[in-house]
């Protein structure tokens, strides 16, 4: 009997909540569905939020070094912006019988 899509996602996050038990995973959101007719497996990608904080600094024009100059000029400026980039893990789904397969870093 084959795993319909719905059930292949359903898998994946049971998977995910149990592999990353303990590991701060907010925000896991489906990102993507495919499958893979090679394989006979559905590739599930899911996605939650770093617990890593990216802070963007806004550097004053005036401060910033021209090409050719000394790199690495005393820089200055304020934080504008912190965010929690998005890890993707895709999950492949053995269609058959609902089995993980594998877990995998997925880039975008």
């Amino acid at each position: 009997m084959a795993i319909a899509m719905h059930d292949a996602v359903k898998i994946a996050k049971t998977q995910a909540q149990q592999l990353f038990e303990g590991q701060d995973t907010a925000h896991l959101m489906l990102e993507e569905v495919d499958f893979d007719e090679a394989k006979q497996a559905w590739l599930v990608t899911l996605g939650y939020d770093s617990h890593h904080v990216v802070k963007i600094t806004k550097v004053p024009e005036e401060t910033a070094a021209p090409f050719g100059s000394e790199p690495f000029q005393s820089f200055g400026g304020e934080t504008i912006e912190e965010k929690r980039p998005r890890i993707y893990k895709m999950f492949q789904i053995d269609a058959s019988d609902g089995r993980l397969i594998s877990m995998k870093m997925r880039d975008v």
